[in-house]
């Protein structure tokens, strides 16, 4: 997880380069954006990269990404 991109893991994924909604359930409340399907592992997951997303959302992801990075 980056503030630009994630790996999701999941046995159903969608072709490359298809647009999809990311929705993230975070201690620090939800986050949502809008994402392309970079690259598809079968039976594994997906790379998407946030093409996306509301300047509230983006903050608290910088916030749960900063807590997380913390020692």
């Amino acid at each position: 997880m980056s503030v630009s991109g994630a790996f999701i893991r999941t046995k159903v994924t969608v072709p490359e380069r298809s647009l999809v909604q990311v929705l993230l359930d975070m201690p620090v409340g939800q986050v949502r954006g809008r994402a392309l399907v970079r690259r598809v592992t079968e039976n594994s997951g997906m790379a998407v990269e946030i093409i996306a997303m509301d300047q509230e959302d983006r903050g608290r992801l910088l916030r749960q990404m900063r807590d997380l990075l913390q020692p």
